[in-house]
């Protein structure tokens, strides 16, 4: 049998981390609330001892640790990754923010009698977390690299992806795997990277020396012609409390949007157009009005001297811009942007731009996407709002509303849709977005075709730190005016 030390393996490191997370947002709150009521000294409201106010923080510390797992913080698949992790962590920070600022107003004694104290412990709490996340998964990597806790892995298949997997894990003080064994035809196991491991020709052969060579973890690439065999490898597995991993060997084609899911009491490989699903999907939702919301609130005065400007500048036209655009499901939502171009020329860019007498300018038009270099529609100050994209901003009211998302595919019309009816289904399985892949990736600079290829690539591979990632460089591309028209 394996030693205990190895069957708790898969728990001991996420118990490890949620033990850690609940002291750091303790302690965190607690530096906060001395920092701003202590050190500062201005008197404050509500609840004034550190004792007192570590106390409600304590009772509220569990909550954030249902978040943090319901976002994924104690999953595998999101701790092995640290993209992915970081991205989960400024979620779940935020969302712990909010949750404690309600239960604020549900208590009757304030806990936060000055508003600092959350701003404080905002950023205490991201840079503490990631410190503390960082330092962990350093000590696991240096445990990794000595051989401890290094998970032992019989590895049964001869296809591209044994190879691949066998690959992936060759550097134990990374991925925290260790291939000892492999059952496959000889002829396979020839190649160097078998070197220096056991060899079978049969499962059997193999199981019979579990104990001997201390495997943790089977991974089975190939699915064998007798039933009954691969039950034998599975029951070996489960009888000494083994992990049992089955990958496809179509791996390739299920790429990252495949979960498995229990049908009528069988576990399935179910396959998504998109990752964008279940939690995925509430996850985005959540980060969404959360963001939009904060948006808003920051940014309305900004709004509110654009609206005014357009109105000084432009007293006949209307300050907003309604633009039907289609989004998930080919729903149709009308677009909100501060005006850019004059009333007259709304509708469709290749008829105005006749009436207009510019047939020049139908070709260019044509070419980038309904998009112009120099557009002739332009007001004075559309320019400028365009340049600074600020006339993006009243979008934040349609993300609000739940009718597109802050990053998603590039937001079409029905006319642009025409021609790409093959990949229309597998843009529209999401919400459209205000920013994306594609205007982070040179924005008008790029050509349709290269648009629409990094549109599908954010569909079909979405993620959380995905959405960061984008949200951050839409932010410096702003600021160094990338790609704007």
């Amino acid at each position: 049998m394996n030693s205990p030390a190895k069957v708790h393996q898969s728990w001991f490191y996420p118990a490890l981390l949620l033990l850690g997370d609940a002291i750091t947002i303790l302690a965190s709150f607690v530096a906060a609330f001395y920092l701003r009521i202590v050190v500062d000294g201005r008197p404050a409201i509500g609840i004034t001892t550190w004792r007192e106010f570590a106390g409600v923080i304590g009772l509220l510390v569990p909550f954030w640790l249902i978040i943090f797992a319901a976002i994924g913080l104690y999953s595998n698949s999101i701790y092995q990754i640290r993209a992915k992790e970081l991205g989960r962590l400024v979620l779940g920070v935020v969302l712990g923010i909010q949750a404690t600022i309600t239960a604020d107003f549900i208590l009757e004694k304030q806990l936060f009698g000055a508003r600092l104290i959350v701003i404080y412990a905002f950023i205490m709490l991201l840079a503490s977390l990631v410190l503390f996340r960082t330092l962990i998964r350093g000590l696991r990597h240096a445990l990794f690299a000595k051989g401890i806790g290094v998970s032992r892995v019989l590895l049964v298949g001869s296809s591209k992806t044994t190879k691949d997997i066998a690959h992936a894990i060759s550097n134990p003080a990374n991925t925290g795997y260790q291939l000892v064994a492999i059952v496959a035809p000889g002829s396979f196991t020839k190649q160097r990277l078998f070197e220096s491991i056991d060899k079978y020709s049969t499962p059997e052969q193999a199981l019979v020396n579990l104990e001997e060579l201390q495997i943790d973890t089977i991974i089975q690439t190939d699915l064998l012609n007798n039933p009954a065999r691969n039950k034998l490898i599975a029951d070996a597995a489960l009888a000494r409390h083994i992990q049992f991993k089955i990958v496809p060997n179509e791996a390739d084609v299920f790429g990252s949007t495949t979960e498995v899911e229990l049908f009528q009491s069988y576990p399935v490989l179910v396959a998504h157009q998109t990752p964008l699903t279940g939690w995925g999907r509430v996850t985005k939702r959540l980060f969404d009005l959360s963001v939009s919301l904060l948006g808003i609130i920051i940014l309305s005065p900004i709004m509110l001297l654009t609206a005014a400007a357009i109105k000084l500048m432009e007293p006949k036209d209307p300050v907003l811009f309604r633009h039907d655009r289609v989004t998930r499901f080919g729903n149709v939502v009308g677009i909100y942007k501060f005006r850019t171009m004059q009333s007259k020329y709304s509708g469709n860019i290749l008829e105005q731009l006749q009436k207009m007498g510019r047939p020049d300018l139908i070709e260019e038009a044509k070419k980038n996407g309904f998009q112009l270099q120099n557009d002739p529609r332009v007001t004075k100050i559309g320019g400028f709002l365009r340049n600074t994209s600020l006339d993006e901003l009243p979008q934040l009211f349609n993300v609000l509303a739940g009718e597109i998302s802050l990053v998603g595919p590039r937001a079409l019309t029905k006319p642009e849709l025409t021609g790409h009816e093959k990949e229309a289904p597998i843009l529209l399985s999401v919400k459209t977005g205000i920013t994306g892949l594609a205007q982070i990736s040179g924005r008008s600079d790029i050509s349709p075709e290269e648009r629409l290829r990094y549109n599908l690539t954010y569909v079909r591979n979405w993620s959380f730190s995905m959405d960061m990632v984008i949200i951050l460089k839409t932010i410096r591309d702003v600021f160094k005016r990338v790609g704007t028209r």
